[in-house]
């Protein structure tokens, strides 16, 4: 099967079912329909050996800085049904 990023579609559908259900929404509700879909989880590294991940919701593209700061930035697909269902809402919330 394909890869599918979520999309704002996906993004904007997952808040509107936790502001429905509440924040302790049961991760079936959450995810319908979209439990093949991933998110990204981005890696970057310094020549100095540092190595910091952060996982997002949507694909982006880093600002100059953040490309400034590190020497190397990669994107992994993540499969959103690898997150928990308490990241995933905290996550919505900071989208």
């Amino acid at each position: 099967a394909e890869l599918r990023y979520l999309n704002l579609q996906d993004v904007v559908l997952m808040k509107s079912r936790v502001a429905e259900k509440g924040e302790n929404i049961c991760r079936e509700d959450l995810l319908i329909g979209l439990e093949n879909c991933c998110v990204c989880n981005e890696v970057w590294t310094r020549e100095t050996g540092h190595l910091w991940e952060k996982v997002t919701l949507l694909k982006r593209n880093p600002s100059e800085d953040e490309y400034d700061y590190a020497d190397t930035w990669h994107t992994y697909p993540l499969r959103l049904t690898n997150l928990s269902t308490a990241s995933i809402v905290k996550m919505l919330a900071n989208t």
